[in-house]
């Protein structure tokens, strides 16, 4: 696997030194795994044809599901200049096109980083992005029609994701290892302002068929539990 290293940033102006290092797979794997989901950093642009960042952000995941390396539950955008910078200089050296993410696990010890994957592709953290006034799919719409540099963009961190379903369930699994409590986790609910997964006040129509089209499901398996729990109470009493 390669790990990469940047070197400190005293001043945010120069790019950092990119070194890679072979280890071995399986203590990285097993350096990656224990690490908190605190630690699980990502990078997001769009660049030109030359690899060159237009705009970027970057974002952590506060929670994911199953914790640490899981699916994101709940996740912001958060300043890190030492990541922005190392994903900018990254993407030049490849060089990257277009829109992309990187994802990165960051050694609490040694402050190495390690980038896990990168990703070609709109997901997600767009949408956070854009609350937050970095909207990458109009900077790749704007590019593709004119090819325009526009000045770069700061983005707030005022607004964060949340898939609550998944997020419930990070934290029942936190609070059976006594990592998270009830009332710490509600605390983070209510920290900051949200945008969701699925619902919006502005347009509750997708969340609504969602949960009436699971509701119907659960109702047409009723019939066929209720079956199996009585052949199962009569195989027992026979």
């Amino acid at each position: 696997m390669l790990a990469l290293r940047s070197a400190p940033l005293e001043n945010p102006r120069p790019a950092p030194v990119i070194r890679t290092a072979r280890t071995s797979g399986s203590s990285v794997t097993d350096r990656i795994a224990a690490s908190r989901s605190t630690e699980n950093w990502s990078f997001h642009a769009f660049a030109d044809g030359k690899g060159r960042v237009i705009h970027c952000f970057t974002g952590r995941k506060i929670r994911t599901f199953p914790p640490d390396n899981g699916e994101s539950a709940y996740i912001e955008l958060a300043e890190n200049e030492e990541l922005r910078v190392l994903g900018t200089r990254l993407a030049a050296c490849i060089p990257l096109k277009g829109i992309f993410k990187m994802d990165f696990k960051q050694d609490a010890r040694t402050g190495r980083w390690y980038l896990l994957e990168v990703n070609a592709r709109f997901n997600l953290w767009h949408y956070l992005g854009a609350a937050n006034g970095v909207n990458l799919m109009r900077t790749a719409y704007d590019f593709l029609l004119d090819a325009s540099h526009p000045e770069p963009l700061v983005p707030r961190h005022d607004i964060r994701w949340l898939s609550f379903e998944l997020d419930a369930r990070a934290f029942r699994s936190l609070r059976a290892e006594g990592r998270l409590g009830m009332v710490a986790w509600l605390a983070s609910l209510v920290d900051a302002r949200k945008v969701y997964n699925l619902f919006a006040w502005t347009d509750p129509g997708p969340w609504l068929r969602f949960w009436r089209l699971r509701f119907a499901r659960l109702a047409a398996r009723g019939p066929d539990r209720i079956l199996s729990v009585v052949r199962q109470w009569r195989s027992t009493a026979s």
